[in-house]
């Protein structure tokens, strides 16, 4: 089984989340601060853009 990691980018800085739920909650907050962010799952070292 392979290990999902989540992470937030915003402003250069990358934080990451071992549970999607822990970075929605994060992106949210960024975004209702005016804080342009992005979401990534990270799987097998790879990344997708979720939001």
């Amino acid at each position: 089984m392979k290990k999902i990691l989540w992470s937030v980018c915003w402003r250069g800085l990358e934080e990451h989340y071992p549970n999607r739920q822990d970075a929605l909650d994060r992106w949210d907050q960024l975004i209702a601060l005016g804080i342009e962010a992005e979401l990534y799952e990270v799987e097998a070292g790879e990344r997708r853009k979720l939001r």
